[in-house]
């Protein structure tokens, strides 16, 4: 009976499905490194589109009670903020001969590819025979339309202030009160209201 019982458990044993052995795990692996893509050439600033821009003008100027010039001006717009311009004028003065009458103003305010509102400050300076060399200080505000390769124009109202005195000269009306309004002589601060006008071509 004993025998029987041993050899029924062996049977059992043997046929039990023998263990199924873990597998070993799977060592991690980090996944593949990519390398960082080359950096972007540098990007050279781009002008806005009409700039710089110059403009080359006929120009027309008036002061009130001292001269009316007719002229030339050159005005170049180096990005949206700055710009100088130049200009030279033939001027007709009351009981004088004619002269010469030039400015140099440097600009700030905005400039467009269209259209310019600025302020202007430089020197100007006039000659005539009668009354000599004067220099001024020119503050000018100034307002341009313009497109590149079409018409520019420009209106500008200034207060050239007089930094020296010139000659005086006599008045030559006969008539009485003949030269009330007519500029005699040139003293240093004296100020004059001048507004001018200019067309031409923006390029």
């Amino acid at each position: 009976m004993r025998a029987a019982i041993v050899f029924l458990l062996w049977a059992l044993e043997g046929a039990a499905p023998a263990p199924t052995p873990f597998a070993a795990p799977t060592p991690y692996a980090p996944p593949p490194s990519y390398a960082a893509p080359p950096p972007l050439p540098p990007v050279a600033p781009v002008a806005p589109a009409g700039l710089p821009l110059t403009s080359l003008r006929a120009n027309l100027s008036f002061a009130v009670f001292d001269y009316v010039g007719i002229g030339a001006d050159v005005g170049h717009s180096f990005d949206r903020h700055f710009a100088f311009e130049t200009s030279a004028n033939f001027v007709s003065l009351p009981n004088v001969d004619s002269g010469f009458y030039g400015e140099a103003l440097a600009r700030a305010g905005h400039f467009g590819s269209r259209s310019s509102v600025s302020f202007g400050l430089g020197p100007g300076f006039l000659y005539t025979s009668d009354f000599g060399p004067v220099a001024f200080a020119v503050p000018e505000v100034a307002y341009e339309l313009r497109k590149r390769g079409s018409v520019s124009f420009l209106a500008g109202f200034g207060v050239p202030v007089v930094l020296n005195q010139s000659r005086q000269v006599l008045c030559s009306s006969p008539e009485f009160l003949g030269c009330l309004f007519d500029r005699l002589q040139y003293h240093r601060g004296d100020v004059l209201l001048r507004s001018r006008v200019a067309i031409g071509y923006a390029f």
